[in-house]
């Protein structure tokens, strides 16, 4: 970078991060600051988890979003390796949903069949 930034970003977590990688998707140059190291702070400390909403979580007025964030991710673990050639080892793994009514279960069963 020749020191031409026209967005300066202060913190290089996962929000940091992100931001910069899509004004730069956008063709906005950016700087990013960070006191440490990427991800060193809380960012570095979640083990990398970004887990699928639950069924609760979905039924939530908020659900949408943490729906559209999860599907957000999955994209960016298909491109993010090749684009930067950092294998940052994403994974994904099962889920155990428990309902605890036969309510709950009649719902769940028709959200996910």
């Amino acid at each position: 970078m020749n020191g031409d930034a026209s967005v300066v970003i202060c913190g290089g977590g996962v929000i940091g991060l992100a931001t910069a990688y899509y004004l730069g998707k956008r063709g906005v140059a950016a700087l990013v600051i960070e006191a440490d190291s990427v991800a060193s702070g809380a960012s570095g400390a979640t083990a990398g988890l970004l887990s699928q909403p639950t069924l609760e979580q979905t039924r939530s007025p908020l659900g949408p979003l943490l729906q559209a964030s999860f599907e957000a991710h999955l994209e960016l673990a298909a491109q993010l390796p090749e684009e930067s050639g950092v294998d940052y080892e994403f994974a994904r793994s099962g889920m155990l949903q428990v309902s605890l009514s036969d309510e709950e279960e009649l719902g769940d069963r028709q959200r996910v069949e």
